[in-house]
């Protein structure tokens, strides 16, 4: 399959897509640094259970050589499978725009490979952004009564949704609703990621789509220490941006 697998060791030479026309129903993206047994997971039930869908299936291996090789054998089993190659270590916004960028299918879904989906998901999340008032779908939702604590929420509008799954638009897509590129560890990258699609006018909206959870890997790869101060940081930035606009909250936290 042409341009089955994409090297590049900065994310920002990669090239948009978006302005070409739709080549498929659904863009699903994972980002992988170490763990191929998760991408293999979820590759293997995304095809069982998303067999009737028009997806492809990018693939980005965050400087691993073993994930790079399993990319690299999904890509020649699957032709729905491209494979985004970071030969260095990329941050974790930098690397999910890069694969937004790639994205062929009218609706883009960043998801992360320590969730298996149990059934369909991808005609659900179509049917939520069936409504062009919802800019953003996903499964794991967040509120918040003051955006200096979030809890966790689903079904209904939310203030935030978790990138385990969430979706939208790829034609929605502009330059400031991209991920912010300085944050490097995932942790509430995501929470300023809805914040940009809400003060942009779009409603965010979670539903319990049959998705499991296992053991988020970058998460439990590090020390309790280091894990909370990359994720101190990030919310630090979080607020930085946008403490004062409480305005873009949907009032439904259980603290208001």
């Amino acid at each position: 399959m042409k341009d089955a697998l994409l090297t590049f060791s900065d994310p920002n030479h990669v090239p948009s897509r978006l302005l070409d026309p739709p080549a498929c129903d659904f863009s699903v993206l994972t980002l992988n640094g170490g763990w191929p047994e998760d991408l293999e997971r979820f590759a293997a039930a995304l095809a069982r259970t998303g067999s009737g869908a028009d997806y492809e299936l990018i693939a980005a291996s965050n400087a691993s050589a073993e994930v790079e090789e399993t990319v690299r054998r999904l890509a020649a089993e699957d032709g729905r499978v491209r494979g985004l190659v970071f030969s260095q270590r990329v941050g974790f916004g930098a690397a999910r725009n890069a694969g937004i960028l790639q994205a062929h299918g009218r609706i883009v879904v960043v998801a992360d490979t320590s969730v298996e989906p149990l059934g369909d998901v991808l005609g659900p999340t179509a049917e939520i952004l069936a409504d062009p008032a919802v800019g953003m779908a996903g499964v794991w939702g967040l509120l918040s009564a003051d955006l200096r604590s979030f809890e966790e929420a689903t079904p209904g509008e939310v203030d935030a949704l978790q990138a385990y799954w969430l979706a939208f638009r790829r034609s929605d897509v502009r330059p400031e609703l991209l991920f912010d590129p300085k944050f490097t560890f995932y942790r509430n990258a995501d929470i300023d990621f809805s914040l940009r699609w809400r003060a942009a006018g779009h409603r965010l909206v979670a539903a319990p789509l049959p998705l499991e959870r296992h053991t988020h890997r970058e998460w439990e790869a590090l020390g309790d220490h280091e894990r909370e101060r990359k994720s101190r940081d990030n919310f630090a930035r979080v607020l930085r941006s946008w403490r004062d606009r409480t305005d873009l909250l949907t009032g439904r936290s259980r603290a208001q």
